[in-house]
């Protein structure tokens, strides 16, 4: 019960302090849109798989899938509600197994080197599935404004 509580709280806190506050603070050292786009998503997108402290490369590797993938969500989509959604559900899911497994114990997350592996490749495709879904949406919406 208590993550399923606290852990969305989590995730929209990271999604408003990395894809809302960082990424535009970091596009705004530069002038054309692209390149900003660029910069502010990949800095935002480094530092927040850096604070998540994994020494693990393929969990350091799932880390930067999901700070670009919220990132290119909160874009596409021109707010902070599905990366915010998608970060969360994210996170509940990966907590919910941690603690079925954990029986009754603390959840932990081990981050060292050799802690994960090829495994993590089914997140990073998790991850660019929820972006192409977005767009798809948006895509559709877009098309339906302009019709009607």
């Amino acid at each position: 019960m208590i993550v399923l509580l606290t852990t969305p709280l989590q995730a929209a806190a990271e999604e408003i302090a990395f894809r809302g506050a960082l990424t535009a603070s970091y596009t705004a050292w530069i002038r054309p849109a692209r390149p900003a786009l660029v910069v502010g998503i990949s800095l935002s997108t480094v530092l927040f798989a850096l604070l998540h402290t994994s020494a693990d490369p393929w969990m350091l590797l799932n880390y930067l899938g999901l700070g670009a993938s919220t990132a290119l969500i909160a874009l596409i989509s021109r707010g902070l509600e599905a990366a915010i959604a998608f970060h969360a559900m994210n996170n509940v899911f990966a907590m919910a197994i941690g603690s079925l497994f954990a029986y009754g114990g603390g959840i932990t997350q081990d981050r060292s080197a050799g802690a994960a592996g090829p495994y993590m490749l089914l997140f990073l495709l998790a991850q660019g599935a929820a972006v192409l879904l977005v767009w798809q949406i948006e895509k559709r919406r877009t098309a339906a404004a302009v019709e009607g």
